[in-house]
């Protein structure tokens, strides 16, 4: 776009442009400057302090910290030669976004623990409230009241290992009784 005004020495036409382009932002570029390949300033636009351009921008963390990042561009210009484009872009914009984007980041972190540990605790609760009916019957069968059953429902570890000791009580019930049996059929000497 500059190409064609710097090859009839008509820069100063698009100053103005640039000025209230660069003006009327409120964020993002905060000035512009082209220069010619012997460092001579053709245009500037925007808030740049008379001297040398500041050096374009190698950490951009630190670019954010200070609030500007420098960026300097080669340009062709119309009389074929190589000049350079620099231009400084705001960066509070992104310091914004990037403490919203930790804050809030952080944020769903807290929501995702505090339902994983509400999870952790239903789940808890069901396992222990399950394990308690497991002891409490294993405790009847026990003391010999083999005919305390466990409800053996559903496909999991609980249903499978209340099933089976449903069918241990079962058996150690019938061999007492084949034992009560035979000692009871049993003379006496």
């Amino acid at each position: 776009a500059l190409t064609p005004y710097s090859s009839e020495n008509r820069l100063a036409a698009i100053q103005e442009f640039f000025d209230e382009l660069i003006r009327n932002s409120d964020e993002g570029m905060v000035y512009l400057a082209v220069e010619d390949g012997q460092g001579r300033r053709l245009f500037t636009a925007g808030q740049l302090v008379d001297g040398a351009l500041p050096a374009a921008s190698t950490d951009v963390a630190a670019a954010i910290r200070q609030g500007i990042y420098h960026h300097r561009q080669p340009i062709l210009l119309g009389t074929n030669a190589v000049g350079s484009a620099q231009f400084g872009l705001a960066t509070d914009t992104q310091q914004g976004l990037h403490h919203s984007l930790i804050t809030t980041a952080l944020a769903l972190g807290a929501v995702a623990m505090v339902l994983i540990i509400r999870l952790a605790l239903v789940l808890g609760a069901r396992f222990n409230r399950r394990l308690e009916r497991l002891m409490a019957n294993l405790d009847a069968i026990a003391s010999g009241h083999y005919d305390s059953k466990l409800p053996a429902q559903g496909r999991d570890e609980f249903a499978q290992l209340a099933s089976n000791i449903n069918r241990m009580a079962d058996a150690v019930w019938l061999r007492e009784q084949t034992f009560t049996s035979v000692f009871n059929a049993a003379p006496l000497p």
